[in-house]
């Protein structure tokens, strides 16, 4: 009865089920989902995942993020590759590298690194943990 409409449209859009670590959840580990993925809490590992991330304001990485498309409203300590679009919201804090193909960066976010916007982001693969093995992020660090 009472649905939101942007959040129907995005399920829809992608036609797949989402996962979701709540606040207060501490992950510790590589995890790769082929779903949307939806952080509230931290992740100390590797994210890889085929479809959409999500991260809210209270969320942490401390690994890398390999996705599809990103929205980062939290922070990460570690580099992103996102094949299609990352967008950055206001309280987004980035401390690593990004590749990507399209980057939205909102007024406030912050990001210390490196970044390459374009045909490199084409090359990521979605293939296990190991997928950071790319040159230009392997090297870095």
């Amino acid at each position: 009865m009472f649905s939101n409409k942007k959040e129907t449209k995005q399920t829809k859009e992608t036609g797949k089920e989402s996962s979701h670590v709540g606040q207060g959840t501490v992950l510790s580990g590589s995890i790769e989902t082929s779903e949307n993925f939806r952080l509230d809490g931290k992740i100390i590992g590797e994210l890889v995942c085929k479809a959409k991330v999500v991260s809210g304001v209270n969320s942490c990485v401390e690994g890398n993020i390999i996705a599809e498309r990103a929205e980062i409203s939290g922070e990460i300590k570690g580099d992103i590759k996102v094949s299609d679009t990352l967008i950055l919201r206001p309280s987004a804090r980035i401390h690593g590298d990004i590749i990507t193909d399209k980057l939205i960066m909102d007024e406030g976010a912050s990001f210390n690194g490196k970044c390459d916007v374009g045909n490199k982001a084409k090359e990521i693969k979605f293939n296990g943990t190991n997928s950071l093995q790319n040159k230009e992020l392997s090297a870095v660090g």
